[in-house]
């Protein structure tokens, strides 16, 4: 195989340099607990109400858990300071994260590696902006690594003051790097548009790299661009049960790689390793 001549990767964030379902799998039975323990509630009313919120968010993702629940009424006659509550869920899911939350053997290592071999590096996610930068931040990720940041919009109830709407949607959400909000998820991502490549320049010089066979590799072989299909982000079904807990399986689906069947998709090949990834990227 002649060394590929790629000049930009597109990346893929959760389950590809980090295990996202690992840290969820602990993350959100904890911000159960805290609830359940805060409020003297029984485990299965604050589950019932947490898997409405994030049913109708369509992610698990969403940054207004409590003040949700309080809309469905789960703290009506109880004596609770909701400021309180905030900082204690989020203290819990801060904690859990630090402690859960880990980058793949590998990383950030091959970042600096395509940096070094004059790659940009570029994300594309279906994250929201402000937890895909979070979550960089807390690998510290933020300087040296990434030309360029594209993310969903984060999911922002009606009521959220103007300044906080405009400093999550309008900012870089304290990254270096810029951001742009996207339109639509992958595999639909208007590349031409976004990078300012026609299709053959696509084909011809940008690789992309991510765990979801039917997003990430779909959008590779949307354009004829090489797709690096990252098999080790692949999901435990374990982890994935305690997810699902949370939500319904549209939107677990939604948050996690699955085992996919995998399509007869052209220029698509399987890395198991990410050490796999600069050899096949002949950088070795």
């Amino acid at each position: 195989m002649d060394k590929p001549d790629i000049k930009k990767i597109i990346w893929d964030l959760d389950n590809t340099p980090w295990d996202w379902v690992k840290g969820a799998a602990k993350i959100y039975p904890a911000m159960h607990h805290t609830l359940v323990r805060e409020t003297g509630l029984s485990r299965g009313r604050v589950l019932k109400c947490m898997r409405n919120f994030y049913g109708r968010a369509g992610t698990l993702e969403s940054s207004w858990l409590i003040q949700d629940l309080d809309k469905q009424d789960l703290f009506e006659g109880l004596d609770i300071d909701r400021d309180h509550l905030i900082r204690q869920v989020r203290r819990s899911f801060h904690a859990n994260r630090q402690k859960h939350l880990t980058l793949f053997e590998g990383f950030p290592e091959i970042f600096s590696q395509a940096r070094e071999n004059g790659v940009q590096n570029l994300i594309v996610t279906d994250a929201p902006a402000c937890h895909a930068a979070s979550r960089i931040r807390h690998f510290d990720l933020d300087h040296g690594y990434f030309d360029r940041m594209y993310a969903m919009q984060d999911s922002l109830p009606g009521d959220v003051p103007p300044a906080f709407y405009h400093k999550y949607t309008k900012g870089r959400y304290g990254l270096s790097l810029p951001v742009t909000l996207l339109k639509d998820e992958k595999p639909h991502t208007d590349l031409t548009a976004l990078l300012g490549m026609n299709e053959d320049e696509l084909a011809a010089h940008v690789a992309v790299i991510g765990d979801n066979y039917n997003k990430d590799m779909a959008l590779s072989a949307r354009y004829g661009m090489l797709g690096i299909h990252a098999r080790w982000g692949r999901a435990s079904q374990e982890y994935m049960k305690i997810i699902s807990e949370f939500s319904n399986g549209r939107v677990a689906e939604r948050n996690a790689s699955l085992n996919i069947p995998e399509t007869d998709f052209p220029n698509v090949i399987p890395a198991d390793h990410p050490r796999d990834i600069p050899f096949i990227l002949g950088w070795r």
